[in-house]
């Protein structure tokens, strides 16, 4: 006998056959951070929900078919967050569009849920206390990432206590670094529990847009990037936008495939095995522009059960309180994420425990504070006269 090892087992990788994906002309997202290696290991779990806090969702649209669970509307207090300015749509389809439907793309984890949380009105603003709503909202009803395309300069007591409440919770969030091409901290993906996201474009190089600074965690492609669209007109439509707003569901798309393959990790794991996982860019190590580097899907399986986060510096962390607070009125009236403009002319049981824990403490709800700051925040590029030093780069689709 020459030798004795186990008998593995084969198996062929996973493209999928939708038909804008196999134009690599009009996607390259997925491609770009070996998406299909992961999807060898999973889809996507119908057991794991990410929250996507934005304008809503196309509930016609095909992609969603069967991929949603109930949600709210937050601007118009009722609980049909259906889409009124197509950023939510967009960015919904790149976490969790249909596989294999036949028609358009597929999202980073098909196989998840999408709950449709709308703090953003028909403009692309919102106000802080919809927003916190929203993170309260997600964490009480069983989320295990939360999306956040959106942003600003400044934040609130109100919106730093919701983020607190879902970490408290052990709840995954990401959020998009802003689109104004500065070294400027942006919120909330300013907060250390957020994974701030920046991003890269076609070429998988820094999008020069994106917002450096200690604060980004990752990267992942948000220039051109093809997903989901509402218009009035064709509210099952499709469409190209760039921005961060495009990069962050990318990662809270691997967050949902991490927490599917493994639900017993924790927020910590997951942020730590996407950090340590991604490819370095840019200068060696961690970097302001790249952070720990392009997320790699593919290179987070086969993991161990536990990673130590990594710090992006000692002064982010032991200061964040303070940068937090000394930005609460730094802008009363910002954009958050004005990332619409196309580039191109072209048209779950063992998840239980997780949630088990989820419940309404009278003691930690910040919504005994939501009368105390707000600010407006933006999700769209149609940005108004708002003040032009704190507004995100880039003109609205077609607007």
């Amino acid at each position: 006998m020459r030798y004795a090892e186990p008998n593995a087992l084969a198996q062929i990788a996973v493209v999928p056959t939708d038909p804008d994906y196999s134009d690599i002309s009009k996607v390259y997202a997925p491609q770009m951070i070996n998406a299909e290696t992961a999807w060898n290991y999973t889809t996507g779990s119908a057991s794991v929900t990410v929250a996507v806090l934005d304008t809503g969702i196309s509930f016609t649209h095909p992609e969603f078919s069967g991929q949603t669970v109930a949600g709210y509307d937050f601007v118009h207090n009722d609980s049909d967050p259906s889409d009124d300015e197509g950023h939510g749509t967009h960015v919904s389809g790149i976490v969790a569009a249909a596989m294999n439907n036949g028609q358009g793309n597929t999202g980073i984890a098909p196989g998840v849920k999408i709950m449709p949380l709308k703090v953003m009105d028909y403009t692309g603003y919102g106000s802080w206390v919809w927003v916190a709503d929203g993170v309260i909202y997600a964490t009480d009803h069983g989320a295990d990432v939360i999306n956040m395309s959106l942003g600003s300069a400044g934040t609130s007591y109100l919106m730093t206590d919701a983020v607190a409440y879902a970490a408290s919770h052990d709840v995954v969030m990401v959020a998009a670094s802003g689109n104004s091409g500065l070294n400027q901290t942006y919120y909330p993906a300013g907060y250390p529990a957020v994974i701030a996201v920046g991003g890269t474009d076609y070429y998988d190089v820094w999008w020069t847009l994106s917002n450096y600074g200690t604060f980004v965690d990752v990267t992942a492609p948000g220039d051109t990037v093809w997903s989901t669209n509402w218009t009035a007109s064709n509210p099952n439509a499709y469409q190209y936008f760039s921005g961060t707003s495009q990069a962050a569901p990318h990662v809270s798309g691997l967050a949902a495939l991490i927490l599917s393959a493994h639900p017993s990790f924790s927020a910590a794991d997951v942020r730590a095995i996407i950090q340590q996982t991604a490819v370095d860019k840019g200068a060696a190590g961690y970097d302001i522009y790249y952070g720990f580097g392009r997320i790699d899907a593919g290179a987070s399986w086969p993991r161990p059960r536990s990673w130590a986060p990594l710090h992006r510096d000692a002064h982010r962390h032991a200061n964040a309180a303070l940068h937090q607070h000394a930005d609460l009125h730094a802008d009363d009236h910002a954009d958050a994420d004005s990332d619409q403009h196309p580039h191109r002319d072209a048209d779950a049981d063992a998840a239980g425990h997780r949630h088990a824990h989820r419940h309404t403490d009278a003691h930690a709800n910040p919504h005994a504070n939501r009368n105390r700051h707000t600010s407006a925040v933006c999700a769209a590029g149609q940005c108004g006269q708002h003040d032009r030093l704190h507004r995100w780069a880039g003109p609205g689709v077609g607007r």
